[in-house]
């Protein structure tokens, strides 16, 4: 059975027709092929759960075998997550084996530089609670764009900043 009925009943919230679906045999993770690395493919049902915020569905599909971690379709669930600023979903996606510093295949970022990026303070708590490497973002050349704050919890939570950024810090010229 392949995936688009299921990803149907996914965009309509329809968490009985997924588990119907899911029991039927339907496929919870996206096929792969010898093209799968170069060919644009459509979401996965776990993509397209974590897109609706659909977090019952997300939690039924991982209880069927999503892959946490699969990239596919250019990114991972928790990126997505990330990007939707939804702590429950990084957080169940995280419970579920989702690792914390996966690139995607579209921008090569990690979840937690999307979150400084984005200045979601709980959701770069909850993925440095989770061991995402701080020195991912506080070496990364997008650094300026990221707020004091978060620089701040990078820092607390093990990270190396440079003489400048710490300067930076002390000085109180980091954005806020």
């Amino acid at each position: 059975m392949s995936t688009t009925t299921l990803v149907q009943a996914i965009r309509t919230g329809n968490l009985e027709a997924v588990k119907q679906l899911i029991g039927q045999g339907a496929q919870v993770n996206q096929a792969k092929n010898l093209l799968s690395d170069w060919l644009p493919q459509s979401p996965s049902p776990l993509l397209e759960a974590v897109e609706q915020e659909q977090l019952e569905i997300a939690t039924a599909l991982l209880e069927a075998g999503a892959d946490t971690n699969d990239t596919t379709s250019g990114t991972t669930a928790l990126k997505l997550a990330v990007r939707k600023n939804n702590p429950d979903l990084v957080k169940l996606l995280l419970a579920w084996g989702a690792l914390p510093d996966k690139k995607g295949k579209q921008d090569g970022t990690t979840p937690l530089l999307k979150a400084a990026l984005y200045s979601q303070i709980e959701v770069v708590r909850i993925l440095l609670e989770n061991h995402a490497d701080p020195d991912i973002v506080l070496n990364n050349p997008h650094l300026y764009k990221v707020r004091g704050p978060v620089i701040q919890m990078l820092i607390d939570a093990g990270g190396a900043a440079s003489p400048e950024v710490i300067k930076m810090l002390a000085d109180g010229h980091a954005r806020s």
